[in-house]
């Protein structure tokens, strides 16, 4: 009995030894040779500071409306440029047959622009003064509320029913930007949006706190704001940075000194850098050349470590 016990002592004491040296060896491990370092490989470019988001347009529009209840025949193509005076469609009487023949009625475009079958009931909410001027919650309120269907080649339609309407191409499309913050933008800042991958220079006519957004004044018509109103686009508030870019999260300090832990001949070493600028993900910095691999998760103590 005496000499099973004293081999389960044994036993024990080899375990717990073994244990020990397992912890000291991941302890130091951990320590000297930190095996969760992520990397990153630093490159030449520009960063950019784009967001993508949904813009409200509002352009000048004329609403047509049926003169008399018929039956519409359209005369012009959708998206068809018109001149003031031009035909757009007929309308032939509807209703009770007397027997009588009746001639089709003729509406002219009153104005010059492009054409379209399609009203959303929204024409005199969402205009480029009331985006200047009114509550802007009220007007995305009213957005949600109204919708009209699409009148029909050959429809039956009632009097003064909206039929179609004209959109000036000719003056300048306004947008309400929603975005996270309006920090850092004033009014007159010239901004970039890109829609359907084209650009345009707008310029910031109204800041807005609630909802958080801008008002732009873009240089000229939008192609593509006709329809839908609602779009997704891009917006660039400032300049692009030419320099190395590494992602922000390689940022580290050490002491008071901001830097960036980077691979050098093998190891691991904490150089300077002066940032130039940063978005939301990336960071321009000079100090480091490009194809320089990066640290992206620095912690403390990494200096001198050996990259695996």
């Amino acid at each position: 009995m005496a000499g099973k016990k004293k081999a389960r002592g044994k036993i024990k004491y080899f375990v717990l030894f073994a244990l020990g040296c397992t912890l000291f060896y991941w302890a130091y491990d951990t320590a000297w040779f930190p095996r969760s370092l992520q990397y990153a490989v630093a490159e030449q470019g520009n960063l950019n500071h784009e967001t993508k988001t949904k813009a409200t347009f509002a352009n000048r529009e004329t609403v047509l409306t049926a003169p008399i209840e018929g039956r519409v025949t359209y005369l012009c193509d959708d998206g068809q440029r018109l001149s003031k005076g031009e035909e757009t469609m007929s309308i032939l009487p509807g209703g009770v047959d007397y027997g009588v023949k009746l001639q089709a009625v003729t509406v002219n475009a009153p104005v010059t622009g492009l054409f379209s079958q399609e009203c959303d009931g929204l024409e005199e909410i969402i205009t480029p003064e009331n985006l200047i001027n009114m509550d802007l919650s009220r007007l995305l309120l009213e957005m949600n509320k109204s919708g009209q269907p699409q009148t029909e080649n050959n429809s039956l339609i009632p009097v003064n029913s909206a039929v179609g309407k004209i959109i000036d191409n000719l003056s300048p499309s306004y947008a309400f930007i929603e975005l996270p913050s309006i920090q850092g933008l004033a009014l007159n800042q010239s901004i970039n949006l890109t829609v359907d991958q084209e650009e345009h220079l707008s310029t910031i006519v109204r800041l807005s706190d609630h909802p958080v957004g801008i008002v732009v004044k873009c240089a000229s018509f939008v192609n593509g704001s006709m329809r839908p109103r609602v779009r997704e686009i891009t917006v660039r508030t400032q300049k692009a940075s030419d320099g190395t870019i590494v992602p922000l999260s390689a940022l580290s300090t050490k002491g008071q000194t901001q830097g960036i832990y980077v691979e050098e001949n093998g190891v691991v070493r904490f150089k300077e850098v002066e940032i130039i600028d940063q978005n939301e993900t990336e960071v321009c910095v000079k100090g480091i050349s490009a194809k320089t691999q990066v640290v992206v998760n620095p912690q403390e103590g990494i200096e001198g470590t050996l990259v695996r």
